[in-house]
């Protein structure tokens, strides 16, 4: 099954993406675990809605998972965030630092506009701005990871006879370590 659905006009729910489904690209996209997934959905799309209008965050309900329409839920008004803000306000409150913010925000955002229809992507980028818009269009290729290399081959070691100075067993009847100064030379 693709993880990137068509959109589906037939749907009479306009769900193009189950729960599954999209926990699971921002598991295999981000490495966490589904429960840290789970939140940090939550919290990417908890700022996400305080920056859009009413008509945008019902919209993004048509679209996303019910398990998903409890984040949508804007409280106050309408927040004008920058980029910069966006990211710093996902980590904040999804308690990471700041970089693991921003690769989860990108990839719940990329997530979130491979979900939606034509018509609400139009509706989100004259709400956002432009940056935050370009964020959530650029994925990077996906490019499976290489082959495992190859192990070298097992060295053979040479086998011994036991004779060797190495290992300490000299073949001579007169080692040279037996020849000490038994009896003076000359």
């Amino acid at each position: 099954m693709p993880l990137w659905p068509c959109y589906n006009p037939r749907d009479n729910r306009g769900v193009t993406m189950r729960h599954a489904q999209f926990v699971g690209e921002v598991v295999a996209r981000t490495g966490l675990g589904e429960e840290q997934a789970h939140q940090a959905i939550g919290c990417c799309l908890k700022t996400l809605a305080s920056g859009l209008s009413d008509m945008a965050t019902r919209k993004l309900r048509q679209h996303l998972p019910a398990e998903f329409h409890l984040f949508l839920v804007r409280e106050g008004p309408v927040r004008d965030l920058s980029p910069d803000e966006f990211v710093q306000c996902v980590a904040n409150t999804e308690g990471v630092r700041v970089g693991l913010g921003l690769e989860h925000a990108e990839v719940v955002l990329q997530t979130v506009f491979h979900a939606v229809d034509q018509e609400t992507l139009h509706v989100l980028h004259g709400e956002l701005p432009p940056r935050l818009v370009e964020m959530g269009h650029t994925r990077p290729s996906y490019h499976p990871p290489p082959p495992r290399p190859v192990p070298p081959p097992m060295v053979q070691r040479r086998t011994s006879s036991g004779t060797s100075l190495a290992e300490g067993r000299p073949t001579s009847a007169r080692p040279l370590s037996g020849s000490g100064r038994e009896g003076g030379n000359g």
